[in-house]
């Protein structure tokens, strides 16, 4: 088996030193960050099993890196939210914006490489970001004679919805957006 990728972005370097041994010995390979944009910029070249995002960090928060990522990544990627930020507020905030899992520093090596083995494992039965649903033999039109038979395929996603009707055989016929 591969080990696994796992990004890391944390400004204090004595932590982003800890976090990484931590992974390293227990296998992952472990690319670490300093800035939020740093990272931003390697999730467009590279792929991560799971990311670990500390709060506060120079030039993009790990809330907006977060925000950036559930918007922008085609493929899902586990985030461990790693801050020192106790205050149920900022925890349920993260999680509402798409954190799978959050702890409180300091964390203790055992529960992070626990933590970060079971959200791995969940991740694994993770549903792709968008679901298409499809009724066949839709038929629209004002009259019978104008009505005809058409497949209307519906892709739902986190940023909206999308509508494609289809003649039986033929082309599109159209197509509608919510965001």
């Amino acid at each position: 088996m591969q080990a696994k990728r796992i990004a890391l972005l944390e400004d204090d370097e004595s932590q982003r030193d800890l976090i990484e041994r931590f992974l390293t010995q227990a296998g992952y390979i472990c690319n670490a960050f300093e800035h939020g944009k740093a990272l931003q910029r390697s999730l467009t070249q590279e792929s991560y099993d799971a990311c670990l995002l500390d709060w506060e960090v120079p030039d993009l928060s790990g809330e907006r890196l977060l925000v950036w990522m559930r918007a922008n990544l085609k493929d899902y990627v586990p985030v461990l939210f790693v801050t020192a930020r106790a205050h149920e507020d900022d925890i349920v905030r993260a999680l509402d914006v798409g954190a799978d899992d959050y702890m409180i520093k300091p964390v203790g090596e055992r529960e992070l490489i626990a933590r970060l083995g079971a959200l791995l494992r969940r991740a694994r039965g993770q549903q792709p970001k968008s679901k298409i649903f499809e009724m066949s033999e839709f038929r629209f039109g004002r009259s019978s004679s104008a009505s005809r038979a058409a497949t209307a395929r519906l892709i739902v996603s986190a940023s909206g919805c999308k509508c494609h009707f289809q003649s039986r055989g033929g082309p599109s016929v159209a197509a509608a957006s919510v965001a």
